[in-house]
């Protein structure tokens, strides 16, 4: 299947040199794409296209927000990868409010997509990445780990959150550690690995999620959370 990449601009002259920059840094990767383009937020949001893989998305436009249009992608194709481009780095902190890959000024656009490409591209295949668990009342749960929020071990018995439903399995938190192996996820207490992907503030103390749920950061793994914290918004800023 090609991958489906699509760019929003409102500069027509913007969208014709971005896009054939796309198109040869993938066909460098041995990559087949369709390119999409889209010059506001209605033409991108219309029904007669599919869904895109990978979404560049301008971030300021005449009347809409690319930060606002990123939401309803962030809603409407949850597994879309978003790059946002911009001419200033002013923006770098409201982004954080939506699921994206990268922030990247338009000047070093050429020069940083390979690295992002290659980055969006590897996110999209791992997305895809399940864990399976038995949970109590019998039911065999097979679940995406990016639809994990988090996972919190209570007396005897691990809950495992997604924003959906909650699931309960023996499994121990060292031991769901282990399987998944992943950099998104960090041990932050000895009861609770924790989705950076869902966090919406981080101090050193506390963790606030985006279904509200406030985690505790103990004092062991203060130093631990905050070096892999800033390690994973520094490859998500890039």
């Amino acid at each position: 299947m090609d991958l489906r990449i699509g760019i929003c601009d409102d500069k027509p002259e913007w969208l014709e040199k971005a896009g054939d920059t796309v198109k040869r840094c993938a066909e460098q990767m041995q990559k087949k794409v369709e390119m999409y383009f889209f010059q506001n937020g209605s033409e991108l949001l219309k029904e007669e296209h599919p869904k895109m893989h990978i979404l560049f998305m301008d971030i300021e436009m005449p009347g809409e927000s690319g930060i606002d249009l990123a939401m309803e992608v962030n809603r409407k194709w949850p597994e879309c990868r978003i790059i946002y481009l911009t001419n200033y780095w002013s923006y770098a902190m409201d982004v954080y409010e939506t699921h994206h890959v990268y922030y990247i000024v338009k000047e070093k656009f050429e020069e940083k997509l390979p690295a992002v490409l290659e980055k969006a591209i590897e996110q999209l295949r791992k997305q895809n990445r399940r864990i399976v668990f038995q949970c109590h009342g019998g039911v065999k749960a097979n679940l995406k780990l990016d639809d994990i929020l988090y996972f919190e071990r209570d007396k005897r018995v691990t809950y495992v959150v997604t924003m959906e439903k909650e699931y309960t399995v023996d499994d121990k938190i060292q031991e769901i550690e282990e399987r998944i192996a992943r950099e998104d996820f960090v041990r932050c207490h000895t009861s609770f690995l924790v989705n950076f992907s869902y966090v919406k503030e981080c101090t050193k103390k506390k963790m606030l999620l985006e279904n509200g749920k406030i985690v505790d950061i103990s004092r062991s793994y203060w130093k631990k959370t905050e070096e892999a914290y800033v390690e994973w918004v520094k490859r998500w800023a890039r």
